[in-house]
């Protein structure tokens, strides 16, 4: 099984990497470990799309949900955090934060330095 946790093992690299809806199972102490596989996984200048819920920092425990069965992780994050971790690894391109009444989305546009 792969997962941004050893994106390496492919031993590829790839001048586009889309996450939406992906990272928000990643806790916040390990994200900039994540960044960084996608980081050296990127070709020079590669693109990097993330797409994540946000709003204020937290975390939930593992939870069950309509969706699965399995019970699953969830990580929110401020813009302001997000935007300094995303900035130790990559030049910001675009960065949206857009309010959708119920729930706040992230849409970041990255470039591998």
């Amino acid at each position: 099984m792969l997962d941004f946790y050893n994106l390496l093992s492919l031993n590829r690299k790839f001048d586009c990497i889309y996450a939406i809806n992906t990272l928000l199972h990643v806790p916040k102490n390990d994200l900039s470990k994540v960044l960084n596989e996608i980081d050296i996984s990127l070709n020079e200048k590669g693109l990097f799309y993330m797409g994540l819920y946000g709003g204020e920092d937290k975390e939930t425990g593992f939870i069950k949900s309509d969706v699965s069965d399995a019970p699953r992780f969830f990580a929110f994050h401020s813009e302001e955090f997000l935007r300094s971790v995303v900035r130790e690894h990559f030049d910001v391109i675009s960065f949206e934060t857009l309010d959708l009444e119920t729930d706040i989305f992230h849409s970041v546009i990255l470039r591998k330095r």
